[in-house]
């Protein structure tokens, strides 16, 4: 039994590795210059190798210390899909962006969006930003400067993901950042994080600045921007990986009255690093492994309406359908509560199905053939493709 047991362990670990070795090569890695200013600059990336156009287009700026690489060894590039593309662009300095005097890296961005517009066919309704550290605090000032009412750019940022950022001191107020329009944000924090503290505080050099605490910066941007409630729900994630020293999460959720998507992660016990990445700074800060970020930062930019992105679904034990195909009776399982189920068929169209609970669908009224489970949970969403007879 125990050698079944063994068996069975190395197969499905053998099937998970094909899974996302068949995703990474799915994949086909970019690379590129432009011009801007008087300066050349560069940027790695990827793009699907069987595109869904046009795309959306994800830029991640790195910390201060950080280049291109140690962003791409953070993983979003394994959870593109087939309708989306990601591209880092490299700091002139080891200071980070927005911190050398001989670069205009707001600039910058907007001439990269246009290089890769040049280049690729992407949906200029759909570019979002993130960063992590340094890279996080110039995606709060990218925000407030090309979504701004009035603003002299040619694009704005659909939402934007922050990992372990904060915002400057004194600029969570809408003189400084007087957005158009209310921006979806998804933000990871650990509350033992010694770089950029929840409380606030100086950013040491070369970055040079004072921030905000994490509660200010999470108000304005969720109460003032968005018209959320104040007291946001809040969930206990499962303590999955034990860590050293260990971390959990809490996942919070804001009901927004001006925008769709308001999500913080507070990762208690967790320090200044990117949740599952495996840049160098991550593994040297033991990130947690509880929650992916990356994972979860492409879920939270991609349309709740679509369903072109299936390899999303990257955990297959973590939720399960059957049977498959089915006749007329669909039981939906997941390791998490379940929030909602959707229905889609292969045009992204949703179906309105019956269930007695979120765990059990009737299909019978179904013509037969392929249709999508989308599963939103605790945890995230997944999709599942079934067989309908």
């Amino acid at each position: 039994m125990n050698y079944l047991r063994a068996l069975q362990k190395n197969l499905l670990a053998f099937f998970l590795c094909l899974i996302s070795a068949s995703m990474v090569n799915a994949q086909q890695s970019i690379s590129g210059s432009f011009t801007s200013g008087s300066q050349t600059r560069t940027y790695l990336g990827a793009v699907p190798a069987n595109p869904q156009n046009p795309l959306r287009l994800v830029i991640l700026f790195c910390g201060a210390g950080e280049d291109t690489s140690d962003m791409m060894d953070r993983g979003y590039i394994n959870h593109l899909g087939n309708n989306s593309m990601v591209v880092y662009p490299q700091p002139t300095s080891p200071a980070g962006f927005d911190n050398d005097a001989s670069a205009d890296d707001f600039q910058m961005v907007e001439d990269l969006i246009t290089e890769i517009n040049a280049n690729y066919s992407i949906n200029q309704n759909d570019i979002c930003i993130g960063g992590f550290s340094n890279g996080a605090i110039f995606s709060y000032n990218l925000m407030c400067d090309f979504n701004a009412s009035p603003s002299n750019r040619a694009y704005t940022f659909k939402s934007f993901a922050i990992v372990s950022g904060a915002m400057e001191s004194g600029k969570t107020n809408l003189r400084d950042c007087p957005l158009a329009n209310a921006a979806p944000l998804i933000a990871f924090h650990g509350t033992q994080d010694a770089i950029i503290n929840v409380n606030g505080g100086f950013l040491f050099p070369p970055v040079n600045l004072i921030y905000e605490a994490l509660d200010t910066t999470l108000s304005f941007w969720a109460e003032d921007l968005n018209g959320c409630a104040a007291s946001p729900a809040n969930a206990q994630l499962p303590d999955l990986v034990t860590e050293t020293p260990n971390s959990t999460v809490q996942r919070f959720d804001y009901t927004c009255s001006s925008s769709p998507n308001t999500t913080f992660y507070r990762v208690i016990g967790g320090s200044h690093s990117w949740p599952g990445g495996n840049a160098s700074l991550d593994v040297a800060q033991a990130a947690n492994q509880d929650i992916n970020a990356s994972q979860l930062i492409a879920e939270f930019f991609e349309n709740a309406a679509s369903i072109s992105n299936l390899e999303l679904s990257l955990n297959p034990q973590r939720t399960s359908v059957y049977p498959n195909p089915v006749v007329n009776r669909l039981t939906i399982e997941s390791s998490y509560p379940i929030d909602k189920i959707e229905i889609f068929n292969t045009m992204g169209g949703s179906i309105s199905v019956k269930g007695d609970n979120l765990q059990s669908i009737d299909l019978e009224q179904l013509k037969a053939g392929l249709y999508y489970v989308k599963v939103y949970a605790l945890m995230g969403i997944d999709i599942k493709k079934i067989i309908k007879e």
